[in-house]
C-alpha cells in the first residue's frame, strides 16, 4: 500500500499540486506581513497588461472589443481567433490597420493549426509586426515546433499545457522548440513549479510569459526577472475573480499593480468550503 501510494503521488499531474502550493505561499507571505510577489522574488511592483480576447463572432465584433480595451488603457492586445487561416490572416491585417503601429499585438492559436497553417499565419503576423504567435499547434510534437521556430522570425510562445514543469521546459528550450516559454502556477505545479520553469528559461536567456490572469498570476509576474506581460481576459467579466474583488484593470499607461497587502489578496470564504 505504501509503495502504491508513492507511485500514485509521483505520477499525479502538476496541476494536482498547484492550489496546495499556492496556498502555502499565501500563508508564508501573510506570516511575513508582505505581498506575495516580494516573498516570491520581488522584481518589480507592476506588470504590463494585455487584453486577451475571447473568440468573437465577426471581425467587426473584434474591432469594437479592442476599441473598448484601448479606451480602458490597454496598450497591447492578444487575439483568440477562429482557427480558419484565411479568415484569421484577414483579422490579423485588419486589426493592425485599425490600431496603428504603436499597439503591441499577439495571437493565440489555441493549438488549432497544422505546421503548414502555422507558417502561413506566422508570415502574415511578421508582416504586420506582431510580437508573438502562441501555441499554434498541439504540444505533443517537438519536431513540428522546432521546424516552425526555424522557419519563422516572429517569436513562437510554447510549452503552455505540457506536464513536467522545469524538466519538460528544459527539453523545449534545448531543442529550440520555442522562442518564449509559458509558465503558470496552475499548469506547472503552483508557484514553486512556475518559479523553477521561469528560472530554467532565464538560464537560456528566454522570456517566461505567465499564462492566465488573476492575482496569483500577477504576483508571479512581478516576482520574476524574465516576465513582464499580464494576461487580462476580455471582456473582463469572463474572469472568475471579477465576481470577487472586481477585474484587474490597467492604469492609463497600460500597467497593472498587485495589492500591497500581505499575501496574494485572496481571502477564504467559509460559505464555499467543500463538504
Amino acid at each position: 500500500m505504501k509503495c502504491g501510494s508513492a507511485i500514485a503521488w509521483k505520477s499525479s499531474p502538476s496541476t494536482a499540486l498547484g492550489y496546495l502550493d499556492v496556498a502555502l505561499w499565501d500563508i508564508l507571505a501573510k506570516a511575513a506581513g508582505v505581498p506575495a510577489y516580494k516573498v516570491l522574488g520581488g522584481r518589480r511592483p507592476r506588470a504590463k497588461a494585455y487584453a486577451s480576447t475571447v473568440t468573437m463572432e465577426t471581425l467587426e465584433d473584434y474591432l469594437r472589443l479592442v476599441d473598448r480595451c484601448l479606451a480602458k488603457g490597454y496598450q497591447a492586445v492578444k487575439l483568440h481567433v477562429w482557427g480558419r487561416v484565411p479568415a484569421d490572416i484577414g483579422l490579423v491585417r485588419a486589426l493592425r490597420k485599425h490600431v496603428g503601429p504603436d499597439i503591441e499585438l499577439m495571437l493565440d492559436g489555441s493549438a488549432g493549426y497544422t505546421l503548414e497553417e502555422s507558417v502561413r499565419l506566422g508570415r502574415a503576423m511578421e508582416e504586420e509586426g506582431y510580437l508573438w504567435l502562441e501555441e499554434p499547434m498541439r504540444e505533443f510534437n517537438l519536431l513540428a515546433y522546432e521546424k516552425l521556430c526555424q522557419t519563422l522570425d516572429i517569436a513562437v510562445l510554447g510549452a503552455e499545457c505540457t506536464d513536467g514543469c522545469h524538466f519538460n521546459a528544459a527539453e523545449w528550450l534545448r531543442r529550440g522548440a520555442c522562442d518564449r516559454l509559458r509558465t503558470s502556477w496552475f499548469y506547472k505545479g503552483g508557484m514553486t513549479g512556475a518559479l523553477k520553469t521561469a528560472y530554467v528559461a532565464e538560464s537560456f536567456q528566454v522570456q517566461a510569459d505567465v499564462h492566465g490572469g488573476g492575482l496569483g498570476s500577477l504576483h508571479l509576474i512581478c516576482a520574476l526577472p524574465n516576465s513582464l506581460y499580464y494576461e487580462s481576459l476580455v471582456p473582463e467579466e469572463c474572469m472568475p475573480e471579477a465576481t470577487l474583488a472586481g477585474p484587474i484593470l490597467p492604469d492609463p499607461d497600460g500597467w497593472v499593480y498587485p495589492p500591497e497587502s500581505p499575501g496574494i489578496g485572496w481571502e477564504p470564504d467559509p460559505a464555499k468550503r467543500i463538504t
